[in-house]
């Protein structure tokens, strides 16, 4: 008997690691003597036998071992390549100036992509591509999603609804992903159909004084007090809200006065109300991105230690641990997201992207579905992105709990989505784990 090679011993506490097999799905809290055992440093036939049951000790050879990760990864396969997943680009153009946009580089250089509307015959023919992908078989429709630039300009009425008319039509809901300023101007339409809109998304960059100084109009106006206003009208509606908070080392330190606010203002229906925290990411921009990913989310966990917040923020449980330590159910991550495993994003030029931070690089583009639906040798790049084909990853104890990484954080600094990128995992090992060790495992 010997280690598996899906082993992970990861440091926790004082005298306490984490004992985690990849392939078995297994997680054990152990102290020193135990990991001893494991390594063949000590005797202790109870403990070994333990180990054996649970799949850290096995007589399997790496390239067997392999053989029945590769196995699961294919039976992994047939469920995720049948949940499709689309989205929108309504339009490039946007009322905000944020300076750390990662479209910035398509709004700024492509003449024409800041005005341009997506058309009725587009969408038309987007949803053909849909129907297409739906009558192959029985998958999971999952909400097709509004983007932009700017989804909710007063300009692309049309468009929006239009869109709208043919998901209802289909079964499917609708997900809006906007900066919220135009939400009062399409409030009656969506509170319309509120049944089939599954979540209004908005985002704050931190309380008023430091949310106007980020996320400012193209006049150079703040914005706060319209988007709370109009985050108000959706939610007595009764229309399911989500708040993402922004954060970076630039606005840390006000992210507190943030949390008092939303925790403490008498937000309408409140139990549709529900925040979570994201950080900037402008990889291709000079800009608020010199910083380190694992100190601002070392401050976010510790928000949540020192009991600031309450039920509408969710926690930072990256999957899988999640499903790990929470529903007790393992799945291995083969894909960094569902940019590998069929998210298909139409933009008003009839290209077809298959990542949210892609949309709008033609390089990036994985096929056209105008006028006519094909897809091109990209594809099959983005599809068959997984921790089996990076090298980087190949050899690496984690790379069943990354993915891989991201792959546009990988094009951006490799020049190719063909190389693993192990930022989420820095922040995993040393943000993420000793979080959930903390509040869940220790406390069992």
């Amino acid at each position: 008997m010997h280690e598996s090679h899906y082993n992970l011993v990861m440091k926790v506490d004082t005298d306490a690691f984490l004992l985690f097999n990849s392939l078995s799905g297994s997680a054990d809290l152990v102290d020193s003597a135990v990991v001893k055992v494991l390594r063949g440093q000590l005797i202790n036939d109870r403990v070994e036998k333990y180990l054996i049951s649970r799949g850290y000790l096995t007589s399997k050879t790496i390239i067997e071992e392999k053989s029945d990760m590769k196995r699961f990864f294919t039976e992994v396969c047939q469920t995720l390549f049948k949940n499709k997943e689309y989205g929108f680009v309504i339009t490039y153009k946007c009322n905000l100036a944020c300076p750390y946009c990662f479209e910035a580089s398509v709004k700024e250089g492509i003449v024409g992509k800041r005005t341009t509307v997506i058309d009725d015959r587009r969408i038309e023919k987007a949803f053909e591509v849909i129907d297409f992908f739906d009558d192959l078989g029985d998958n999971k429709k999952i909400s097709i999603k509004l983007y932009g630039g700017e989804p909710l300009m007063p300009e692309n009425r049309r468009a929006v609804e239009y869109i709208i008319k043919n998901a209802i039509t289909r079964d499917r809901k609708i997900a809006v992903i906007t900066n919220g300023i135009y939400l009062n101007e399409y409030i009656d339409y969506l509170a319309k159909y509120k049944d089939r809109i599954d979540f209004v998304q908005v985002s704050l960059d931190g309380p008023k004084n430091e949310h106007d100084k980020r996320r400012v109009s193209i006049s150079g106006n703040g914005t706060f007090d319209r988007i709370i206003h109009n985050i108000e009208l959706v939610l007595l509606k009764g229309i399911k809200t989500s708040i993402r908070i922004l954060v970076d080392s630039e606005n840390e330190h006000t992210i507190p006065e943030l949390i008092k606010f939303l925790k403490y203002h008498n937000w309408p229906n409140q139990d549709k109300l529900s925040c979570f925290f994201a950080s900037t990411s402008a990889p291709n921009s000079n800009t608020l991105h010199n910083y380190s990913k694992v100190a601002i989310w070392k401050k976010i966990c510790q928000y949540y230690e020192k009991g600031l917040l309450n039920e509408i923020f969710s926690e930072p449980i990256v999957y899988p641990f999640k499903d790990l330590f929470i529903n007790k159910v393992w799945s291995p991550r083969f894909f960094a997201c569902n940019a590998h495993t069929g998210l298909m994003i139409f933009d008003p030029y009839g290209m077809i992207y298959p990542c949210w931070k892609a949309v709008g690089q033609s390089e990036l583009s994985i096929g056209r579905f105008y006028p006519s639906f094909k897809l091109n040798k990209a594809s099959k790049r983005w599809k068959s992105r997984s921790v089996f084909m990076l090298k980087k990853c190949a050899g690496c104890e984690f790379s069943a709990i990354c993915g891989g990484g991201c792959a546009y954080s990988a094009y951006v600094k490799h020049g190719t989505i063909l190389e693993g990128s192990c930022e989420e995992m820095e922040v995993i090992k040393n943000v993420y784990l000793p979080f959930a060790y903390q509040r869940y495992l220790k406390k069992s």
